[in-house]
């Protein structure tokens, strides 16, 4: 239902970087998390190794190393929005409410957002089980993709990617560091330099 070829292109664009780039920066955060954090890497992989190679990828497990790893690294830290109208916001213990002007660009931390210790106990650890059992305000804190209608279109294509990638290569490598890498933003936030050593798991 798209209007032109340039909003079609537009939304191709978009899935194919968010299928390729940042599904490549979250999934290396991911297996740098999961080796600094060795006894959550062997949780999962004794628990892929239970489950047949077709079922692992759906694991709720694998799921909450996911939400924990994008929660705690977000790719996008930044989600800017241009405000169509006026908004007000009426701030307690204040005589004046807070204008936000239409056509105003207002930008949302993630970083900060994912980090909240009024959401999240122990915010910046890793800490995948907190997905067990977790409040609606933990679960709308962290949007990797964004909400609403200007969320990534590739959100579907990334998360199957992400899942199906750390199912087969969590169930049969042990990831060690070599380098930390140094986290640096421009246009993702990314381990940039960070190496990782994968060998053969044996348990």
């Amino acid at each position: 239902s798209y209007k032109t070829d340039k909003e079609r292109i537009s939304d191709l664009l978009t899935l194919l970087f968010a299928g390729h780039d940042t599904t490549g920066v979250s999934l290396s955060w991911i297996l740098l998390e999961l080796a600094r954090n060795p006894h959550e890497q062997r949780l999962l992989r004794k628990e892929l190794r239970s489950h047949p190679e077709e079922d692992r990828s759906s694991l709720k497990m694998l799921r909450n190393v996911v939400k924990e790893g994008m929660r705690l690294q977000p790719v996008a830290p930044m989600q800017p929005r241009v405000v169509n109208r006026d908004i007000i916001i009426k701030r307690e213990g204040h005589s004046k409410d807070f204008l936000i002007p239409k056509k105003s660009n207002v930008a949302c931390s993630n970083n900060v957002l994912c980090r909240n210790e009024e959401y999240f106990k122990d915010p910046d650890d890793f800490i995948p089980s907190r997905w067990e059992d977790v409040s609606d305000d933990a679960i709308v804190a962290v949007m990797p993709f964004s909400l609403g209608r200007r969320n990534c279109v590739g959100q579907s294509l990334a998360m199957i990617e992400l899942h199906c990638v750390l199912a087969r290569l969590c169930s049969d490598y042990d990831f060690s560091i070599e380098e930390e890498g140094v986290p640096t933003y421009y246009l993702l936030w990314k381990p940039f330099g960070a190496r990782l050593v994968a060998k053969k798991a044996t348990h």
